[in-house]
């Protein structure tokens, strides 16, 4: 009995890890090309916070870019 509730314990501290989330950090490469000429770059400002629903295999939050 004692094995089958720390089971379940491990398997609900588990779940409580997936549930919350991943903070993100990045950045963003961009290019642009036009008839007059073209540019790019790269900021350096991304960041969020993610979930990752295993049983779906689902990624879903909110990510910011600074400009």
């Amino acid at each position: 009995m004692r094995a089958s509730a720390m089971g379940i314990l491990g398997l609900v501290l588990l779940g409580l890890a997936w549930a919350a989330g991943y903070a993100v950090s990045g950045e963003v490469r961009y290019e642009a090309r036009a008839p007059l000429g073209a540019f790019g770059g790269v900021n350096r400002t991304l960041k969020g916070k993610v979930e990752f629903d295993p049983t779906s295999g689902r990624l879903q939050g909110r990510v910011c870019v600074v400009v």
